[in-house]
């Protein structure tokens, strides 16, 4: 792994980060490059919504399973909580929006930032989505079981996924990836 620091924040570059990307780029590594860039934005606004709320992250963490920012456990109200886990989303539904806008919906940019708003929405522990099923979780009871039904439906629409791409002989390496990644760190509590 490579560490270094940037101000306070320790910046990881983990050994599985640099193989996920060497193993993606086989096939077209422009639109790993974009999808890189829209990543980076992704996390950018998470970051600059921290940084609002005046919560400094640790350390930002790039790994086999994306990035992750790393803070300190310190629990913000309802509002801000949701705002900074919903930030990374926000930004790259505005980037897609923005490209439509301009007629460039159909481009690997604004396709890159769609995927990406909509998989991080995904109910799932470790992504966005299940950071705010978790918030909305703390905040009522009543939400509790509608999650659990949610996260399953999402499972079971992720699998299909990858099933249809085995069928149709489009397989994707990134989905087989996030797929296992996702399945692992459900199961791992």
């Amino acid at each position: 792994m490579l560490s270094f620091r940037i101000n306070s924040v320790r910046v990881e570059l983990c050994f599985g980060f640099f193989l996920v990307v060497a193993l993606a780029s086989v096939g077209n590594s422009d639109i790993v490059a974009v999808s890189l860039l829209c990543c980076i934005l992704h996390e950018a606004g998470h970051l600059v919504a921290m940084y609002y709320y005046g919560r400094k992250p640790n350390a930002i963490c790039f790994y086999g399973g994306g990035v992750k920012i790393k803070a300190p456990a310190l629990r913000l109200d309802y509002k801000r909580e949701t705002i900074i886990y919903s930030a990374g989303c926000a930004v790259n539904l505005f980037l897609f929006l923005l490209s439509s806008c301009a007629g460039k919906g159909d481009t690997d940019f604004a396709q890159a930032n769609l995927l990406l708003c909509g998989f991080n929405l995904l109910p799932f522990r470790q992504l966005d989505g299940g950071r705010l099923t978790q918030v909305l979780d703390d905040s009522s009871a009543a939400w509790h079981s509608a999650f659990i039904v949610v996260r399953a439906f999402a499972a079971i629409v992720l699998l299909l996924a990858v099933i249809k791409a085995l069928i149709t002989g489009n397989i994707s390496f990134t989905l087989i990836v996030a797929t296992i990644y996702i399945v692992v760190s459900e199961c791992h509590v």
